[in-house]
């Protein structure tokens, strides 16, 4: 089950239609939304929520779910990836305080709304949610 079409419209347009991703070979126009927490095999419709959502090209968007090592910690790190928790609400509520670095900067996603935070409170919340190192590799 796809996500709404209202919903890719107002993720698409709340990130300018962008692709947060930016991988090596990205196209830069995002024409999908991506799941920062993956729906997997069917998955809750409770993971379609915007904040769990970003642009992406369909380059990135094919190549995250794959990422593993240094590319994996990176997502991580950035906020692109969320990983699953014991429920999916539990998943939503981790991917709604984990901050996404944009290009132009960290924010916070509040619906269809892109929050600016400044990039010591965003690291602050990485660390809070877990996302950062701890000297022994990337932890969540």
């Amino acid at each position: 089950m796809a996500v709404s079409k209202r919903t890719k419209l107002g993720v698409l347009a709340r990130d300018n239609h962008m692709c947060v991703i930016a991988g090596l070979n990205c196209v830069g126009v995002a024409t999908v939304v991506d799941h920062r927490a993956n729906r997997g095999a069917g998955g809750s419709v409770v993971l379609d929520s915007p904040e769990n959502l970003i642009s992406a090209c369909p380059l990135c968007n094919g190549g995250k779910e794959d990422a593993d090592g240094p590319y994996r910690a990176e997502l991580v790190a950035r906020g692109i990836r969320v990983p699953k928790r014991a429920t999916n609400a539990q998943t939503v509520t981790r991917a709604a305080v984990t901050p996404v670095l944009y290009a132009d900067g960290w924010h916070q996603l509040k619906g269809f709304t892109r929050i600016p935070m400044k990039a010591h409170d965003a690291v602050e919340r990485m660390t809070l949610v877990g996302a950062i190192t701890t000297g022994k590799g990337w932890a969540y």
